[in-house]
């Protein structure tokens, strides 16, 4: 098989799977199939209500992962290995990390193709599923990565494959036929890509229940508008249209010795629907593993007693976190590469260990006090990393020494100055 026949098998296997990533992306940006599937009645109200719990929990899992900024340490302590990573990843988009895994929840995967832009910069592109072609062997080792992009006026369809040594682009043309036009080239030994999977999205997990949700939230509210929720009801009276006017605008009503006047309000059965819609809700919360955050707290609200609240919602992003920092660590491999072919600098990814802090509140009573006990056990540098806001333990490390061999030397001279005036005192 050549690669051009392996390349149009994989745009065909990207074709099929193509319309459930593309459900995936329209239930996260609210097309949800209420919109297009709703029993529409003619002369009624046909309201479609969106609850997007899918977006909700995708982001809160983003924002609870990656909301504090990955940390890099150096197993050895090779402070120049940390110092290389902060200086070529200083250019990226700050919000980087968050991108990749956001597109993880959405589509179950995210790429990252890294590239040299051309200032010279080790440089990263976030692609996904709808966009690219991963092929993979039986070790989860990627064999080939096939990225489909089209001009933005002509509409004319082109498409990358990167493999070990090179890349080469085609043109695509009726979906079938591929046009080579040029071959490079790149600088890394393999496929310069990484992969960020989550095997159970949100969207796998809820999208059946959310669909429930808005379906029964959408009929409730259709069937109070379509009905009022009373009318006024005369027994033994003849009203017109335009005594109905008077009665109306004047707020009045004059009936006859025999006659009566009652409201008939709509019996509608609020405790039944209310049970439905917290039953379907709860079943949202538990298999999308997030706390419902709009129950009553209790009196304790310390960061231990959140952080005991958002215990589901913990082990999750911490399976998920494993996935991201999976992709990263290929990240820092390919990095590495980098520096070696252009400043011959000899670091290994596998002295890199990554950390990433839960961005929830701390208690920092707590955990001063438990660092008071500790310093005498621990080195200080790994009594600074459970600080969430301590980004970089070991330059913080560095800025502490300098600013207590700054007060040394100035208490120093405070020293000598006032032993120079006893001693002019005494002369």
């Amino acid at each position: 098989m050549t690669q051009q026949d392996l390349i149009l098998l994989c745009l065909k296997e990207h074709k099929k799977e193509l319309p459930r990533y593309t459900k995936m992306r329209d239930y996260y940006d609210y097309k949800h199939d209420i919109l297009y599937n709703y029993p529409e009645m003619s002369k009624r109200n046909n309201l479609k209500v969106i609850k997007n719990f899918i977006q909700l929990f995708c982001d809160q899992e983003v924002i609870y992962t990656v909301g504090n900024d990955l940390t890099y340490i150096s197993k050895k302590g090779d402070k120049e290995e940390i110092n290389a990573i902060d200086y070529n990843l200083a250019h990226w988009n700050k919000k980087h990390d968050q991108q990749v895994l956001l597109e993880a929840e959405i589509y179950g995967e995210s790429y990252e193709l890294f590239y040299v832009n051309n200032d010279l910069e080790f440089c990263s592109r976030i692609l996904n599923p709808t966009n690219s072609f991963c092929l993979r062997n039986e070790k989860g080792e990627v064999e080939l990565f096939i990225h489909m992009w089209s001009t933005r006026f002509t509409n004319e369809k082109f498409i990358d494959v990167y493999d070990n040594d090179k890349i080469t682009q085609y043109k695509f043309v009726d979906n079938e036929d591929l046009i080579f036009i040029s071959e490079k080239e790149h600088m890394f030994r393999t496929v310069p890509v990484g992969v960020c999977t989550i095997k159970q999205t949100i969207y796998n997990k809820i999208k059946i229940l959310n669909d429930s949700y808005n379906q029964l939230v959408s009929d409730q509210i259709n069937m109070l508008s379509d009905l009022r929720q009373a009318y006024l009801v005369f027994t033994g009276v003849d009203i017109g249209e335009e005594q109905a006017k008077e009665i109306r605008e004047l707020g009045i009503i004059v009936l006859p010795h025999d006659g009566k006047a009652e409201f008939l309000v709509q019996n509608v059965q609020d405790q039944h629907v209310k049970n439905m819609i917290e039953r379907i809700l709860d079943d949202i919360h538990q298999m999308g593993n997030s706390p419902d955050l709009n129950q009553e707290l209790h009196s304790n609200l310390s960061g231990h007693a959140l952080r005991n609240r958002l215990l589901a919602c913990e082990l999750r992003c911490n399976d998920v976190a494993d996935s991201l920092i999976n992709c990263v660590t290929t990240r820092v491999k390919f990095l590495f590469q980098f520096l070696k072919l252009t400043e011959n600098k000899d670091y290994s990814y596998k002295d890199i260990h990554i950390r990433y802090t839960p961005n929830i509140p701390n208690d920092i009573v707590g955990l001063s006090d438990a660092v008071s006990k500790l310093k005498d056990i621990f080195p200080h540098e790994t009594l600074m990393e459970l600080f969430s806001f301590a980004e970089n333990p070991s330059l913080l490390m560095e800025k502490k020494r300098k600013e207590q061999e700054m007060e040394y030397s100035i208490e120093l001279d405070k020293l000598k100055i006032g032993n120079e005036e006893l001693g002019e005192d005494n002369d």
